[in-house]
């Protein structure tokens, strides 16, 4: 039926420890085809900040055309809302830069808010996502 925790903490624990074994042990492929893990992290923080630009500066525009159609104020809010959207752009820029909002509450995983003894990435859970007692 069901069996002690004793005995499935101790196969939890021999699993881990076998998968630990096997991952140290598989040596690395030879001649993986495609870019490195640093070109990748490069390109897609590249692309990440061209699409925060432009996004922020496409909402802007058309928060400010619709309500110019809606107020009647033809040039007024579309100018406003076209330099509100690239101070958007640029704080997701700067956020993207510095590795923020990367992690619940806008902080770089593995750094626990002031006085909080945190380990994983979310309160409660240990460094593997499981839920601590």
């Amino acid at each position: 039926m069901s069996e002690p925790k004793d005995s499935e903490s101790t196969r939890l624990t021999e699993l881990d420890s076998r998968i630990a074994k096997a991952r140290g042990e598989l040596p690395p492929a030879a001649g993986a085809a495609g870019p490195s893990d640093e070109d990748g992290g490069s390109l897609r923080l590249a692309l990440r900040v061209g699409t925060e630009l432009v996004a922020a500066l496409v909402v802007g525009l058309l928060i400010g055309w619709s309500l110019d159609r809606w107020l009647g104020t033809r040039p007024f809010m579309t100018i406003v809302f076209f330099f509100v959207g690239i101070a958007a752009g640029m704080v997701n820029v700067y956020r993207a830069m510095n590795g923020l909002g990367l992690a619940v509450g806008y902080r770089k995983p593995g750094q626990p808010d002031a006085g909080e003894d945190v380990k994983g990435t979310m309160a409660g859970t240990d460094n593997h996502g499981n839920e601590r007692e």
